[in-house]
């Protein structure tokens, strides 16, 4: 079974100077990319992220978010983008501190003081 993950993997192997992401803050080529999820995996690993956990990202779409966004992905947990923004009532959607059960989120400067994190 292949994912977004092993995509990655393969594609850094096959071309690891190709550009896998351009963001204002940072571009990344495909072997960067993969080093730095593989980094970001290890990481949410010892902090207790599980293979079904969710990992919120409430983080603009950069290089940041695509590092973290594989990252999760490679522990076999679910990315769960979440919107940066404000989100207004009136539209029926919850609010932003709702994290939707994440086991985690990631955040922002900006963000941070309304992300919570869930422990189960």
């Amino acid at each position: 079974m292949s994912n977004f993950a092993t995509v990655l993997v393969e594609t850094a192997g096959r071309h690891p100077q190709r550009l896998a992401v351009q963001g204002e803050d940072r571009t990344l080529t495909c072997a960067e990319l993969d080093e730095l999820s593989a980094r970001a995996a290890g990481g949410l690993l010892a902090h207790g992220v599980r293979p079904g956990d969710r990992v919120g990202l409430r983080l603009p779409y950069s290089a940041a978010f695509a590092v973290l966004c594989f990252g999760a992905l490679r522990t076999g947990a679910i990315a769960m983008p979440l919107c940066p923004g404000p989100r207004p009532r009136s539209l029926g959607v919850r609010p932003r501190h709702d994290a939707h059960g994440a086991r985690t989120v990631f955040a922002s400067a900006d963000t941070r003081s309304a992300t919570t994190s869930s422990t189960r």
